[in-house]
């Protein structure tokens, strides 16, 4: 089933490039109606919510980084990337980070006045890259417990904040972005103008849009007929390397410090059973809990987050 909606989806792809990226409301039913939701699918348990989530009851509140870093007027984010990408695939990186600062009116998120590299992390084990740096990352191996069918993840440790309050929040702690090339080629010339489109390599700058988005805290968009680079979806037709106003909408709205309200469009988590319990030097109060997380960005259409709450 799933070689089925990749090749839907595909083909959706191509026919929405030949048309200038007007997708026709046909066309939009027939991905709506095969492709899976993250609305719908969180709840009925894409990672398994009532093993692994203790089966508590799903709450949708902001993922943001903290007042000491870019969301009040702090230091940037400095994101290394890996020396394992080449010196264009690292410019593409940087640049895509530069369109998300260019998304808020107001704040620089990432620092990209250089491109700061470190040395590649293979590591079998997905939390391992939990340091003192925050990367991308190619991965050559892939990882057991994380799916074959995602091109790229971003996983983050956050705080959870005020919990129970309208102020309920998770603050960012630490991020990373993983590329899959075990199971997936990449391009960085991916247009209609070369050989490369469309011929089952994925254009790299625009997965990469697409998880900075991740890591900036906005979570998949669910709505089929609103352009956005945060669909949980992508094909190698897709060619997608700036930010839709939807998408600065809602970076704008995770980003002000005055909005309270919680989010339709938040992630979804559930607390873990009370003996499951980690610490972290960052949590400071009774109330708030370590959370730990992945976003998945599959070519399938398929919405997957791995989430785990850990209370003290």
């Amino acid at each position: 089933m799933s070689q089925v909606l990749a090749v839907i989806s595909d083909l959706v792809g191509m026919i929405s490039t030949r048309i200038t990226h007007q997708i026709t409301p046909l066309l939009l039913l027939l991905l709506a109606t095969l492709l899976s939701s993250c609305g719908d699918n969180m709840e009925r348990g894409q990672v398994s919510l009532s093993s692994e989530m203790g089966g508590g009851d799903l709450q949708s509140y902001r993922l943001l980084w903290n007042n000491s870093s870019s969301s009040s007027g702090g230091p940037a984010l400095n994101v290394k990337i890996s020396s394992s990408f080449l010196a264009e695939e690292q410019q593409i990186a940087n640049s895509m980070m530069e369109e998300w600062n260019n998304s808020h009116a107001e704040l620089k998120f990432f620092n990209t006045d250089q491109i700061e590299i470190s040395d590649n992390l293979e590591l079998s084990d997905v939390t391992a890259y939990k340091d003192n740096e925050l990367g991308i990352y190619k991965s050559q191996q892939w990882f057991e417990n994380v799916s074959p069918a995602a091109l790229a993840i971003t996983q983050f440790f956050g705080i959870r904040r005020d919990v129970g309050t309208i102020a309920e929040r998770v603050e960012l702690i630490h991020a990373d972005i993983i590329v899959n090339y075990r199971y997936f080629d990449f391009s960085t010339t991916n247009d209609s103008n070369n050989n490369n489109y469309g011929n089952g390599s994925y254009d790299l700058a625009s997965v990469l849009l697409h998880e900075l988005g991740h890591f900036l805290g906005l979570a998949h968009q669910s709505d089929f007929y609103s352009e956005s680079i945060m669909h949980p979806y992508m094909s190698s037709y897709d060619v997608e390397q700036a930010t839709y106003p939807q998408d600065r909408d809602d970076l704008q709205t995770n980003y002000d410090i005055e909005n309270t309200l919680l989010k339709s469009n938040a992630l979804m988590v559930a607390a873990l059973p009370a003996g499951d319990k980690k610490q972290d030097k960052n949590i400071n109060s009774e109330s708030d809990q370590l959370v730990y997380g992945i976003f998945e960005l599959q070519s399938s259409g398929k919405c997957q987050h791995r989430i785990k709450i850990y209370p003290l």
